[in-house]
């Protein structure tokens, strides 16, 4: 009696213990997870600053989709906006994991979702601005510990007076 009692507690946690794991199920036959990264609005229009006074600022978001089937965690998102005249960098925009759970509440992407990612850069428009071009990165590691870069160049305006 007691080898039975005993054969059906290990069969029990042996059943159970898969589903104490955190580690996401990761589907089989799916070699590695595939992003796509898209900027809205495009173009970028530039304004002037709501949150520091005297600079101006580009307002969008980063949309990241996992196409797929394998989801995985974003490792950082950076972007940076370059002046068009000059080639000089006029602002940046740099997240990490911790920074996407403060300011969208999770690091991770779910296999075939999507996810939008809210940025703003300030800077100082220079006196001969003619245009600009934000360059968005982001690195993402899938659950089967594959690292994936994916960027994107997008135009970068000041409205013209009616």
């Amino acid at each position: 009696m007691r080898h039975r009692s005993a054969a059906l507690l290990a069969l029990t946690l042996a059943a159970a213990l898969p589903g104490c794991s955190n580690t996401p199920t990761v589907p089989s036959g799916i070699a590695r997870a595939v992003i796509t990264v898209a900027v809205d609005p495009t173009p970028v229009i530039i304004g002037t600053s709501t949150t520091s006074i005297g600079l101006h600022q580009a307002k969008y978001k980063v949309v990241v989709t996992e196409t797929a089937g394998l989801g995985g965690e974003f490792v950082r998102i950076d972007s940076t906006i370059f002046d068009d005249t000059t080639g000089l960098s006029m602002g940046i925009n740099n997240y990490d994991a911790a920074d996407l759970v403060v300011f969208v509440g999770s690091k991770r992407l779910e296999a075939s979702q999507k996810v939008e990612i809210a940025q703003q850069i300030d800077f100082v428009l220079p006196a001969d601005f003619k245009g600009a071009r934000i360059a968005v990165s982001v690195q993402f590691r899938d659950d089967r510990a594959n690292v994936l870069n994916q960027s994107i160049l997008v135009v970068a305006t000041v409205p013209t007076a009616p």
